[in-house]
């Protein structure tokens, strides 16, 4: 187990999400379908943004499938490149919020977005976005209230009371930008990631989610 944790928390190449076969070749599938359904055409294909590339091997996967799957996709993976780490594959150096403005993504790829940092706003409020993908552990990825629209259960007592009272009376933020939140069970269920590992081994951390413009 401390080797394993040293592994996935080296400093200058973090391991987050063990990519597999069965999950790339799964959001594969899904994006094929997506591509057809918002109308891709080899002279208009639909533009796949990844903010928070890191070291680009996800993207290079993912790009390699949509390729076999012949999907009329441009897969651009960005970073910011605040964590220096060292891309093994081409990412362009930008943030979140400038890759939005610059390439007007229809979908955009989120794989673990940074503990306590929301870019789903900017996601949102870009009008070419028809959906984003957020690929990671809930508890350890974002924003627990502007990411996923629950209270931060560390707050102290009275803190915590209130801000759930406020959530639990309230749309979520993506309901109230008109966007639909769905857990992708069937490309979830083959994810592996850096804190699958002691007494709750057997209960997936990592999943998928998307959200749709409505």
């Amino acid at each position: 187990e401390d080797e394993f944790r040293a592994f996935c928390f080296d400093e200058e190449n973090p391991v987050f999400e063990f990519w597999n076969k069965e999950h790339i070749q799964a959001l594969g599938s899904y994006l094929a379908v997506r591509a057809q359904e918002l109308g891709a055409t080899e002279e208009r294909p639909i533009r796949i943004l990844e903010v928070g590339a890191g070291s680009g091997k996800f993207n290079n996967f993912l790009w390699k499938e949509l390729i076999a799957k012949d999907v009329k996709a441009k897969l651009i993976p960005t970073d910011s490149m605040d964590w220096n780490i060292e891309p093994s594959f081409p990412v362009i150096k930008m943030n979140a919020k400038e890759a939005l403005g610059k390439f007007a993504p229809d979908i955009v790829i989120s794989s673990w977005m940074p503990n306590g940092k929301d870019w789903t706003y900017d996601m949102r409020q870009q009008e070419s976005v028809r959906e984003y993908i957020l690929i990671g552990d809930e508890e350890m990825c974002g924003s627990a209230i502007e990411t996923w629209g629950r209270p931060n259960y560390d707050l102290p007592d009275k803190e915590r009371e209130e801000e759930i009272k406020r959530v639990e009376s309230e749309p979520s933020p993506w309901e109230k930008d008109g966007f639909s939140m769905k857990y992708l069970r069937e490309i979830s269920k083959f994810q592996l990631c850096r804190v699958d590992i002691g007494p709750y081994e057997d209960i997936p951390h990592s999943s998928t989610h998307s959200f749709r413009r409505n």
